[in-house]
């Protein structure tokens, strides 16, 4: 999902975003932007290549 993307679904800048992608650095780069822009309820998860429990679908 793009940055613009998000913002598009989120509209509320104190809704809960939770951010991820494989090694950390891109959802880094995107909460940081996220938080230039107003929003403040953003928490980075960071890379999931390191994610040892289990998967729940």
């Amino acid at each position: 999902m793009s940055l613009a993307d998000i913002m598009r679904e989120v509209k509320e800048r104190d809704a809960p975003i939770a951010l991820y992608c494989y090694n950390g650095i891109r959802s880094l780069r995107v909460a940081l932007m996220l938080q230039d822009k107003g929003y403040r309820n953003v928490k980075k998860i960071g890379g999931i290549h390191r994610y040892d429990g289990d998967l729940v679908s």
